[in-house]
């Protein structure tokens, strides 16, 4: 069993019908910063203090069609983890680091481009499964084994993510603190799609992760255990629980596509 320190070191879903019910990857949001809403947010989260999450990572993504944005967490000087889905046919990343407010330009701020991508080879942008990616960057923690069961812990999220589906993507970064639920429970709400590579956040409290959230770590203190990847496209603001990518899954794929060593 392994679970992943990160030194340095989202997703939403909706109460519908059953038989309207898709799993569904979050898309990458388009950005215009001249249009932000400084009220738009992870759903029931609340402001971070500045620099309080120093691996968060935000992800300006240059793509064919325009743009978009992502989360992500910095695992070492050279990489930052995210999920496959936010680097899949992208251009380029402005990578962000040292940000609390992407709306204005923060003294803490580094900001650097990124052209070189890594995505988990059997990544299928259909199936929501093998959501994890790394983003090599050109300048500039470690891993530990471990037992890797998280039920009934709570974890926090942070992200830029938006408030609900007519909302865009938060300019301060917010956090949110929620419960981790067994995997059995979490697939009487996605019908079988959920596996042992997933970990599930209960979104009954109303503290879930919404579209632009993507890529986010979700952290026991201090310890990375999941990235955002799917939910439901059908709405931020209901009570489904949230999907992420189990880091301790994934250890070893980390350890072969980056400079980050797993320590015994």
């Amino acid at each position: 069993m392994y679970r992943a320190i990160i030194f340095c070191l989202a997703l939403t879903v909706a109460r519908a019908e059953f038989q309207k019910v898709q799993p569904k990857v979050f898309p990458r949001l388009s950005v215009d910063l001249s249009l932000y809403n400084r009220q738009s947010r992870i759903v029931g989260g609340a402001d971070s203090i500045p620099n309080e999450f120093p691996y968060q990572a935000a992800l300006f993504l240059e793509l064919e069609t325009g743009t978009g944005f992502c989360g992500g967490s910095v695992i070492s000087e050279r990489y930052v983890l995210t999920a496959a889905h936010c680097v899949w046919e992208v251009a380029s990343i402005e990578v962000v680091l040292g940000a609390n407010n992407i709306y204005n330009e923060e003294d803490t701020q580094i900001r650097m481009k990124s052209t070189e991508f890594i995505m988990n080879a059997a990544y299928n942008k259909s199936i929501p499964r093998y959501d994890i990616g790394l983003i090599k960057l050109s300048d500039l923690p470690s891993f530990s084994k471990a037992d890797d069961r998280f039920e009934n812990h709570y974890a926090n999220f942070t992200g830029w993510g938006k408030l609900d589906d007519d909302g865009t993507i938060s300019p301060t970064l917010l956090i949110s603190t929620t419960e981790i639920i067994e995997n059995r429970l979490c697939n009487l709400y996605f019908f079988g799609i959920i596996k042992e590579s997933h970990i599930c956040t209960d979104g009954y409290q109303g503290q879930t992760p919404c579209n632009g959230d993507s890529g986010g770590a979700l952290v026991i203190n201090g310890v990375q255990i999941g990235i955002a990847s799917f939910g439901f496209g059908l709405g931020c603001n209901h009570l489904w629980p949230g999907a992420f990518t189990r880091i301790t899954s994934y250890l070893e794929w980390i350890q072969e596509n980056s400079d980050v060593m797993i320590l015994p």
